[in-house]
Formats: C-alpha cells, structure tokens, sequence
C-alpha cells in the first residue's frame, strides 16, 4: 500500500515538473523575442505572471493526475486509463532523481545567492530603528552605502550608516517612499520565486530581467505619486549610484541603486517621460484559468496523455 501511494505521488510529480519544463520551453521564443524587442508597454505584474505561468500549470496538472490516479484506485471512477498503475521501473525511479537534484540545486543556489543580504542583516542595530515618512527601516553598521529591502513574510527596509550619512533628510524620504512601495506589492518574495525559477526553467532569466528592470521603474514613479518632482528622484538615485561605485557592494535582495547602466538609463528617462497604462497580470491570469479549464473539461483525455507518458517513463 504504501509502495504505491509512493508511485502515486512520485508519478504526480513527475507530470508537474515535466508540464512545468514544457510550458516554459514553449514560451522561451516569446520571452527573447520581448527582452530584445522592448517591453515598455508590459508591467512587472505581467512579468511576474509570465514567470509563474509554468509553475502554476505544472502544479495544477500534477494535481490533476494524482487526484485522478486515487479515484481511479479507489474505484471512484471506472474508466481503465485511471486504474492503479504498477511499480515504477530503474529509468522511472532514474528519472525521478535526476528532477529532485535539479529543483534541489535549484534551491541551493538560490539560498547562496542571496547569503550575503542575510549576513548584513544579522549585524542590524535593534536599538536604532528610525522612522520614515511611510515606513520604519532599520540602520545596519555598514560602511557601503546601501538601501534595500528584504523578508518574504514580513518585508523590511534597511539602511546602512553610510547611506544614512551621505543622503539628506528629503533624498532619505525618496528612497523610504521607494522601498514602501516594494515592501507594499511583496517584491521580496516575487523576486525569490522567479530567483528559484531562474535556475531550473528555461526563459526564466529573461523574465527575471525584465520584472526588476520594471519593478525599479515602478516605484520610482510612486515616489513621484506622494509629490517628489522628478528631477528629485533622478538625482537621488545618481547619487546613489556614485556612492556605491566607490566601495564593492554585495548583491542585495532589492537594493535601490541599479546594478548595470542600462537599467540606470532607462531609470533615469521613465522618470521624465509620461507614464502610458501597461499590460498587467490579469490576461495572463485568465489565459491560465482558461487552460486548466480546458484540461478540466477534457479530463479523460488530458489523463490518457498522462499515462502515456508514466507509461513511456517505465
């Protein structure tokens, strides 16, 4: 029994890790056609919707198949191709392992990357937590200036002394009012689940690209919403970016300085530029829900090809 509850769930996983790869690889033309063509009128919802996109139809398709594979032990249901399927076999189980060490190394270098936010946060003055416009941050004993935002759960801004030094009183509300709106649209853990997708889907990279690229933008514009002019916002985050040449910064979760020039550029134009209503998430969303509304409706055949495939595993 407990053999093939194994089977049942490792067989389930398999299918959503394989609609998972797939999805992602048939959108890959799509995602570098976008990342060299321009992407201005797409939001970083879109972006962040794109991203998931293959982990949502790949969870739902996974679930699909072991919900259907128990009512089929169960007897629930009498169709043939939902009966109990046997043991898997040496290329099944090879299978099986070679998808785990990819998602775990996944995981691992995902956990790597961002180590050093995590070691710079440890050091953080519990005694000297300051108030902002919008927001609390917390200051950090650093000698880099640098300005970021970091927690998946419950989101945080931390400063660090040097950033505190060299901004005035107005530039260290920009940069707060920016970090609000990061801490507001849970950026954080967007970026660590398109981080993670990073490493095992194909086209991720891109996408993760063009989501910071445009959540930056975006909330460079809500602190120009709460009435900083936008010649303000651009020298702050100049300033920003000639403090942080002079020393080497680590990778930050959300740091406020850009990390390349082509970013600070574009930065730096959509500030004077007026903003045009962007595609967000909710077409992606739909299409989504449509086509597991698809695979819902023509389940016997959506779970022949499941079979089809656990049975070519063996």
């Amino acid at each position: 029994m407990i053999d093939s509850l194994l089977y049942l769930l490792i067989s389930s996983l398999l299918v959503g890790f394989a609609a998972c790869a797939g999805m992602a690889a048939l959108q890959y033309p799509f995602v570098r056609w976008m990342s060299r063509a321009g992407s201005m009128g797409l939001s970083s919802d879109f972006w962040f919707a794109w991203g998931i996109l293959p982990v949502l139809v790949g969870t739902f398709l996974g679930g699909f198949a072991l919900a259907f594979d128990w009512l089929g032990s169960t007897g629930w249901l009498s169709n043939p191709h939902t009966q109990s399927s046997p043991k898997g076999g040496v290329f099944f189980w090879g299978v099986a392992l070679g998808c785990f060490a990819v998602v775990l190394t996944a995981a691992v270098r995902t956990y790597r990357r961002y180590l050093p936010t995590y070691q710079l946060k440890g050091g953080v003055f519990p005694e000297k937590t300051a108030n902002g416009p919008s927001v609390s941050f917390s200051l950090l004993p650093s000698g880099l200036p640098v300005a970021f935002t970091a927690g998946l759960f419950s989101p945080r801004v931390y400063l660090t002394q040097a950033a505190t030094e060299i901004l005035t009183a107005q530039e260290q509300d920009i940069v707060l009012s920016h970090e609000h709106e990061h801490i507001r649209r849970r950026d954080p853990l967007r970026l660590l689940l398109l981080t993670f997708c990073e490493y095992w889907l194909p086209g991720c990279r891109y996408i993760l690209q063009q989501w910071q690229g445009k959540v930056e933008i975006e909330c460079d514009q809500a602190s120009m919403k709460i009435g900083f002019a936008a010649d303000q916002v651009a020298s702050t985050i100049l300033k920003f970016e000639r403090a942080k040449a002079t020393g080497c910064s680590p990778a930050m979760a959300l740091a406020y300085a850009p990390d390349n020039h082509r970013d600070l550029k574009l930065r730096i134009e959509s500030l004077f530029d007026s903003p045009a209503g962007a595609i967000g998430q909710r077409p992606v969303l739909l299409g989504c829900a449509a086509l597991c509304l698809v695979i819902t409706v023509n389940f016997m055949e959506v779970h022949r090809g499941v079979k089809t495939f656990l049975g070519w595993l063996h």
